[in-house]
């Protein structure tokens, strides 16, 4: 039997910075790094089910969705949200 090992990633970008590519610049090094100089066979993202923009970045780095984390909601914005798991498989 074989262990998964999932990197996690996260991040938060200022206002001022969001929609100029950052992330998903950082993303394309950061996916190429881990997967030459790790262990790790799959990053994994945690994404709120309304931020489309985080949605949509994860998805072209390559992530895709896997399940929606069991009895976790966060409230923000009005109202409860569940918390997407999305993952790059790197093998």
């Amino acid at each position: 039997m074989r262990l998964a090992k999932v990197a996690e990633c996260g991040y938060w970008l200022a206002d001022f910075a969001r929609g100029q590519g950052v992330i998903t610049q950082v993303l394309a090094k950061m996916v190429l790094y881990i997967k030459k100089h790790s262990h790790a066979n799959a990053i994994k993202f945690c994404c709120l089910e309304e931020n489309l923009a985080s949605i949509k970045v994860v998805q072209r780095a390559g992530a895709q969705f896997k399940y929606y984390q069991k009895d976790t909601s966060i409230f923000i914005a009005n109202k409860h949200q569940r918390l997407g798991v999305y993952e790059i498989k790197l093998t």
